[in-house]
């Protein structure tokens, strides 16, 4: 199950361990490099061979659904 929590600006659920509201359009920059360093993470772990977590992966799937809501604003 995932987090959600609620935007103290806008007062919109979100959900995810993400800390950027996906119904502010301020924050089209901050879900995209979040999304970035996620999948680097994701990236940086496969090739050390670490276990995936599918966790990060859904958190980059979230981000991004976020950042395409945000850029339709």
């Amino acid at each position: 199950m995932l987090h959600q929590w609620q935007c103290k600006q806008c007062r919109q659920s979100n959900l995810g361990h993400s800390t950027i509201c996906a119904h502010c359009p301020s924050t089209q920059k901050q879900l995209l490099d979040e999304a970035i360093k996620l999948l680097k993470r994701h990236i940086e772990r496969k090739e050390n061979g670490a276990p995936q977590h599918k966790h990060t992966y859904q958190d980059f799937k979230n981000l991004m659904q976020k950042y395409e809501l945000v850029k339709g604003l």
